[in-house]
């Protein structure tokens, strides 16, 4: 049985309450449920932090794993990039 919190809203699994193939019950198969949790960047990092780490990655210093994307366009060949 699939559980959610009434604040956080979290996804929770608990076994089935009634008994499965002759199993007791809470013995029988959980559901499962894959739900991703997204937590909005605050205002320095979508302001500050992301600009200043793009800004080092373009000077060639990679911060945590940041790469620069830079693809180039199939009719007038110009250099486009991810932002």
């Amino acid at each position: 049985m699939i559980m959610r919190h009434p604040r956080s809203g979290r996804v929770t699994l608990m076994p089935i309450d009634r008994a499965v193939d002759g199993l007791p019950p809470g013995k029988g198969p959980l559901c499962f449920v894959t739900e991703s949790h997204y937590q909005r960047p605050g205002w320095f990092t979508k302001h500050i932090f992301n600009r200043f780490a793009a800004l080092l990655t373009q000077l060639g210093l990679s911060v945590w794993g940041s790469r620069a994307l830079l693809v180039r366009g199939r009719t007038r060949g110009v250099l486009r990039e991810t932002r």
